[in-house]
């Protein structure tokens, strides 16, 4: 098992009611993996907004980094104490 550190920022907190929480997941764990959980987890609006764990997909407006570097590779594995960032982008 590793432990995997979650943060969350703009609608996403809205959406989870937490700003960070931290996990336990499998060896074999990835970004797609954690988001679909966090859909089931989390409900519909988390899937309308965030990730649509049926399709696969996100909204424009949702970045999600690993320590600090944007994930474009959602079967990208996790390692131990990784920081995870879903955040929602802001422009103007």
């Amino acid at each position: 098992m590793k432990t995997v550190h979650l943060m969350y920022a703009g609608k996403v907190s809205e959406i989870t009611g937490k700003l960070r929480e931290k996990i336990e997941v499998n060896d074999e764990c990835t970004i797609h993996d954690i988001l679909e959980e966090l859909a089931v987890q989390y409900g519909p609006r988390f899937e309308k907004e965030v990730f649509d764990h049926k399709k696969g997909t996100m909204p424009y407006d949702i970045v999600v980094l690993i320590n600090g570097s944007i994930v474009r590779d959602f079967n990208k594995k996790l390692n131990d104490g990784d920081f995870v960032s879903i955040l929602q982008a802001i422009c103007g």
